[in-house]
């Protein structure tokens, strides 16, 4: 009898602990989901800014160029610096692209797009989104010799298309030009939560766009 009631004193002790194993085995799994689902997120927004900022200052340096000083128009001795104006723009949004602060993987920058903005500061007539003129269309080409240069270094981009002529833009009158500057991006996942969701990936798409400062003519 003394036995017996010892046995089942033990059993009473030890099935807590039983209950509480497979409780953690069950909860475990989805703390760990929310935990990389967090941390996922959490990298996509940085990522996603990072994006937003490039864009912006990539336009508003465009908006500051317009069509590189000096006489508008594509004449003889017109738009003298119209050359490096787009070479600017897309220095601009690679130096932010490439900051130390940056995590964004340059291979995975789809495009960068240089295009006539329309008065809602979306592409003109949709044409942007499907790469017709007047866009510019960039991409990315690291360590090509080829590749346009600012200040002696070759960007690590080069112009693919090219589709708005940089001493067409107009920035006086009653209704001057905006530009707009647009990136595409693929991002990928930075958790185990990969493995969990096949290889989890996802496009990311930003673009800003300004009026072209004013000019007195």
């Amino acid at each position: 009898m003394i036995g017996f009631l010892a046995r089942a004193r033990r059993r009473a002790r030890e099935h807590p602990r039983g209950q509480a194993t497979i409780e953690m085995a069950l909860i475990l799994p989805v703390l760990l989901l929310i935990v990389l689902g967090t941390l996922e997120f959490g990298f996509m927004m940085d990522h996603k800014l990072t994006i937003q900022y490039a864009s912006r200052e990539a336009a508003r340096n465009g908006a500051s160029l317009a069509n590189g000083g000096g006489q508008p128009g594509c004449g003889s001795g017109q738009s003298p610096n119209a050359a490096n104006v787009d070479k600017e723009i897309i220095a601009a949004a690679q130096r932010i692209l490439e900051s130390s602060d940056s995590r964004i993987d340059l291979p995975h920058i789809t495009d960068i797009r240089i295009f006539k903005s329309d008065l809602d500061g979306g592409d003109t007539d949709g044409r942007e989104q499907f790469g017709a003129d007047p866009v510019n269309v960039w991409h990315y080409r690291p360590g090509n010799i080829a590749n346009p240069q600012v200040d002696g270094v070759p960007l690590d981009f080069f112009e693919f298309t090219h589709g708005w002529d940089v001493c067409g833009r107009v920035n006086y009158g009653s209704f001057p030009d905006s530009i707009g500057v647009s990136i595409r991006y693929v991002y990928f996942s930075r958790t185990p939560l990969s493995a969990l969701m096949n290889l989890l990936q996802v496009g990311m798409y930003d673009f800003t766009a300004f009026e072209l400062n004013p000019t007195n003519q």
